[in-house]
């Protein structure tokens, strides 16, 4: 089963990576938007689905440019269509 692992903190998300498996998502929400700004390393398996909130970005005064090129930037609907697809969800903080 895949799980949508939304993550609301920077400082979570190594935790989070640790736990993510192959086919799972992560969202980036809330001030787990700074992480996407990070140019460290990420899982090969899941690099393909980190995903952040634009209007997170927009509300802390970070430009979507910055983002790094392995995170995409989706918005409330996508939010919405992640939510329908990956029907389990984990919360990290």
């Amino acid at each position: 089963m895949t799980v949508l692992h939304l993550v609301n903190r920077a400082a979570a998300l190594e935790a989070c990576l640790a736990r993510a498996k192959a086919g799972d998502a992560i969202l980036l929400i809330e001030d787990g938007v700074y992480a996407a700004m990070d140019r460290d390393t990420r899982q090969p398996s899941i690099r393909d689905s980190l995903h952040v909130l634009r209007e997170h970005l927009a509300v802390r005064g970070l430009d979507a440019e910055r983002v790094e090129a392995a995170v995409a930037i989706v918005d409330f609907p996508d939010f919405v269509a992640l939510t329908v697809r990956y029907t389990q969800s984990i919360n990290w903080s």
